[in-house]
């Protein structure tokens, strides 16, 4: 664990608050709401973002009494926060056991005979809606509800 006294990285919403809460002096104190409007902050989530800057002792962050959804926040004495009695140091996770990965079957390419020259292909599509398809020696017409299918397939147009 680092010894490294806590920091406030310019810019962020801890740095801007206390930077504001120094400008006010000593004892002022401000609600969650009034502090975060002042820095340009939005209020949901700004107890979290100023928790580092709690704990080290940098701000202090206090309920108003009688109302227990109220935070006030005021400069703090840089004196960290003690930590709990069942307070054990984080160590890292063991990373899980894992397991060989099984290799998997190679995929060798199946040869094609491919013909010296290129087959002859054609196609037309005519006035009344049909079409026609010929590769090589083989010849294919269709209908015009055939073609309007083949179409709608191809182009998404009927």
């Amino acid at each position: 664990m680092s010894t490294t006294p806590y920091q406030t990285q310019p810019g962020t919403i801890p740095h801007r608050a206390i930077a504001h809460l120094q400008t006010l002096g000593d004892g002022a104190k401000l609600s969650t709401a009034e502090l975060a409007e002042a820095i340009g902050a939005q209020t949901n989530g700004f107890p979290t973002c100023m928790r580092p800057a709690r704990d080290a002792g940098m701000v202090v962050c206090s309920l108003k009494p009688g109302n227990r959804n109220i935070l006030y926040w005021s400069l703090g004495t840089g004196v960290p926060l003690p930590k709990p009695d069942d307070y054990e140091l984080d160590q890292p996770l063991e990373p899980a056991p894992r397991k060989p990965l099984t290799p998997l079957p190679v995929l060798l390419p199946v040869p094609v005979e491919v013909p010296d020259t290129p087959r002859h292909f054609r196609a037309g599509l005519f006035t009344d809606g049909a079409m026609l398809l010929e590769v090589g020696a083989d010849k294919v017409e269709l209908d015009a509800g055939e073609t309007s299918k083949v179409k709608t397939l191809l182009w998404g147009v009927t």
